[in-house]
């Protein structure tokens, strides 16, 4: 079949399907109108992902972009004064209105692209710190004054400038945020103020220091769904009180090196469905707060690196009522996997509340948890990935064998994993990693 005859439907999903593959998209511009007209959004949709390709392409970029919405003459001035000298390109107009396909703004793509048209092919340091400022501030400009349907913006630094103009308030249909350390207080102040409608909020930080202001922005959220906090730091922070306040009616938390404020009048997520987290090191708190916390509702519960307790997750998971379809460690391999004589707990825990199970993972030290393990594969038909991390490998072999190794239809794979905390023993652990085939092990995800 001729690709040049398919109807628009059928082309967009093909076209969809290479969204991240630039070079292809390019080349579908020129097959003919009806391939360019579906290939531009895609192209446009994040266009300052451009950075990742040769330098020429960021100056093409600039180029279009201030061909369509020129400089004001005081900016080209001032721009000469500095031996730069803008290129337009000569046409009356554009086929298309580019910038009204633009959904995602990222200021760190953004900045690393005004580097690259501002960075001269001789260097000279002089006047390039000018250069850079009269670019970034007025392509921002016209970004936000253009383009009214952005859906997803990374704002971790600013101009003080733009977020003073009428044109910011254009941000208004946002629905994921992504700020950091860096982002103006100012800037948060007019996001609270101008978006309501924000489904995702991924906030990167070492410290809370505008606390009130991100407050602010929580409580008028209207469809607020998805949090993410990130932090670089190794010991684990607190989210502040306030702030726990407002994530307690959110479907999906994942937190890196973060714990929330345990709060006396709130112990329960009861719509949370999905929980994941980064912990260096699981704190005392940490463990209080799940031993006191309930999330009937929760589908996911991922851990990476550290996690409390078997015995405290084993209660914890007892509070699910049902729900949870996803229990993974994600231990990381230059780790010290300890000592826990609780997976006895934890296996009847799963076994007895969680018949929905799909994907499961835990450590095994002790050969009578081994039992357990086999009752919760018999009992549990809906699982499809099962991780085992152990130094017992011999009696693991041995249920493999009579669980899964006569069944076609799972695959075992086993590799070296670590050390082990204990001297007395075997040191050294393995990883099972065990398959239902035509089930993809990461490709698991909540409704």
């Amino acid at each position: 079949m001729d690709l040049k005859l398919l109807n628009y439907d059928c082309l967009r999903n093909v076209i969809e399907h290479l969204e991240y593959n630039k070079n292809t998209l390019f080349k579908c511009l020129l097959v003919n109108r009806s391939w360019c007209k579906i290939t531009i959004p895609y192209l446009w949709k994040n266009p300052f992902s451009i950075v990742s390709r040769p330098k020429e392409n960021s100056k093409k970029l600039l180029t279009t972009i201030i061909s369509m919405f020129p400089f004001d003459e005081k900016s080209e001035d001032k721009l000469k004064t500095c031996d730069y000298e803008l290129i337009y390109l000569k046409y009356e107009s554009s086929i298309f209105n580019y910038l009204s396909f633009l959904r995602i703004f990222k200021s760190n793509e953004f900045h690393a692209f005004i580097d690259k048209c501002t960075r001269r092919e001789i260097k000279l340091q002089k006047n390039e710190d000018m250069i850079s400022s009269i670019l970034s501030f007025n392509i921002c400009k016209i970004i936000f004054k253009h383009c009214k349907n952005i859906r997803q913006i990374k704002l971790l630094t600013i101009n003080r400038k733009i977020i003073n103009t009428k044109s910011f308030n254009n941000l208004s249909n946002i629905n994921e945020l992504e700020i950091g350390n860096l982002t103006e207080v100012q800037c948060i102040k007019k996001l609270a103020h101008i978006c309501k409608k924000i489904n995702k909020i991924i906030i990167i930080v070492n410290v809370f220091r505008n606390s009130q202001e991100l407050v602010n922005l929580f409580e008028v959220q209207q469809n607020l769904k998805i949090v993410h906090f990130l932090s670089n730091l190794t010991s684990c922070q607190i989210i502040p009180k306030e702030l726990s306040t407002q994530i307690y009616s959110i479907e999906k938390l994942y937190m890196k090196n973060f714990m929330f404020s345990p709060l006396k009048q709130i112990n329960s997520f009861s719509k949370l469905k999905h929980l994941e987290i980064s912990l260096t090191t699981c704190s005392p708190q940490t463990i209080t707060i799940f031993q006191k916390l309930s999330c009937p509702l929760l589908k996911v519960l991922k851990f990476h690196d550290d996690f409390p307790p078997l015995d405290v997750l084993a209660n914890f998971i007892e509070k699910t009522e049902g729900h949870l379809q996803c229990f993974n460690l994600e231990i990381s391999k230059n780790a010290i996997i300890l000592l826990d004589n609780n997976a006895k707990g934890l296996l009847r825990s799963v076994t007895k509340s969680c018949p929905k199970i799909k994907s499961f993972s835990t450590i095994l030290n002790y050969t009578e948890e081994l039992i357990l393990l086999k009752y919760l594969v018999h009992s549990c038909n809906e699982l499809n990935n099962l991780i085992l991390y152990t130094n017992i490998d011999e009696m693991v072999d041995q249920l493999l064998k009579e669980q899964f190794g006569i069944n076609e239809k799972w695959k075992v794979e086993r590799e070296a994993y670590g050390k082990h905390s204990s001297r007395s023993r075997n040191g050294e652990i393995n990883k099972f990693l065990i398959t239902r085939l035509g089930c993809d092990e990461h490709s698991f995800s909540i409704d």
